[in-house]
């Protein structure tokens, strides 16, 4: 009786396992069949996708004019945006999200991969409860516009950019970023309905810029007729756009004229102010001489490597550009090519072979 009793017990336990191995199997089996769909489905909407190009590009558009005719411009396809949790960002993805996905005619399924393809980082980690079916689309996106579109955490944030939001330094290409970085948050805090007039804010972001130029924004401003009215920050930046651009013009014309002047012929003394922000040596900040004269970033290897730490542009040393991008006329030296005129091979040269001692020989002494 005990050997049948063990006999049956083994039976059992080789069932069990029989059954468990049977459940991997079809666990695995069920993954790779999840897998296949989910690529049979992104290869649908790539299909469709391009059955809709294909639909577009053969449709024509006539317009009813005597001998005229439109020439039809194929224009490439429009990159869907990316999302990754930046909340002064949300408004921006889902206004070209909506456009290019959201509004076309697809399945909420194809919607949905879609909107997982776009999204990054802690917005992804946010809707990863919800799985991937026609049904939890639209729950996916009311869970993103709760979380990141809520106007009063962006209004908040704004503000505080607003309050710290300083200058690199006092040359010009410090003041210009801070004014295009000031002006794109207070844009964004005008269409949430922010009212940002008033001395005390204008005086606060007024504050944030160098003396030479809140002295003529105030100057400017004593002289107006609007003197008396409420201050607005945007017509303050307005303001203060219109003076950086103006010294961005002037420090343009006397670099020009630095690269325009000869050689071997001393320059007339400049009519500048002392310590001009013009004159300032790119390397070390100081006003006592220019960029090419500079001996503490002395080889031309030093100054490339810089201005490439630096993020300058090598054509006409500013910030925020590359030299390809440059609008800046190129080096007169060297035909047009773009590089600054204090890493130009012929400048260095020159100011080498000035700095040697000339070696007289007297004509009266023997060979």
């Amino acid at each position: 009786m005990r050997n049948l009793d063990c006999y049956m017990q083994a039976l059992d336990d080789q069932t069990d396992t029989q059954e468990e191995d049977k459940e991997e199997e079809e666990s695995e089996y069920l993954e790779e069949v999840e897998s296949v769909i989910e690529e049979a489905e992104m290869l649908a909407i790539k299909l469709e996708a391009v059955l809709t190009c294909n639909k577009m590009a053969k449709d024509e558009v006539n317009i009813g004019e005597v001998a005229t005719q439109r020439t039809t411009v194929d224009l490439p396809p429009i990159p869907i945006p990316t999302f990754d949790g930046k909340i002064s960002e949300f408004e921006n993805f889902w206004a070209l999200f909506n456009a290019n996905i959201h509004s076309q005619s697809l399945t909420n399924l194809q919607k949905f991969n879609y909107l997982l393809k776009a999204l990054r980082g802690s917005a992804r980690e946010a809707i990863r409860r919800y799985p991937i079916t026609e049904e939890n689309y639209l729950p996916a996106l009311n869970l993103l516009s709760a979380k990141f579109g809520d106007k009063g955490k962006l209004v908040r944030m704004l503000q505080y950019k607003l309050d710290a939001a300083k200058a690199r330094g006092n040359q010009i290409s410090h003041q210009r970023q801070l004014v295009d970085y000031l002006i794109a948050i207070v844009v964004q805090l005008q269409q949430n309905g922010v009212n940002l007039k008033g001395s005390y804010v204008t005086q606060k972001v007024l504050a944030k810029f160098r003396p030479d130029l809140q002295r003529r924004v105030l100057k400017q401003r004593f002289q107006s007729e609007q003197r008396g009215e409420d201050w607005a920050v945007s017509e303050l930046l307005g303001e203060l756009d219109t003076l950086v651009k103006t010294e961005e013009q002037v420090a343009e014309m006397l670099h020009e004229a630095e690269t325009h002047r000869p050689e071997h012929r001393k320059t007339v003394t400049e009519v500048r102010p002392p310590h001009s922000k013009h004159s300032m040596c790119i390397y070390c900040d100081e006003a006592n001489h220019n960029s090419l004269r500079c001996v503490k970033v002395g080889e031309i290897t030093d100054r490339v490597k810089f201005m490439r730490a630096h993020r300058l542009c090598m054509n006409c040393g500013r910030q925020n550009h590359y030299s390809k991008e440059c609008t800046a006329p190129g080096c007169m030296k060297c035909n047009g090519k773009k590089h600054h005129f204090s890493i130009c091979p012929k400048n260095f040269k020159a100011e080498e072979s000035a700095k040697k001692p000339k070696i007289e020989f007297d004509s009266h002494a023997p060979p």
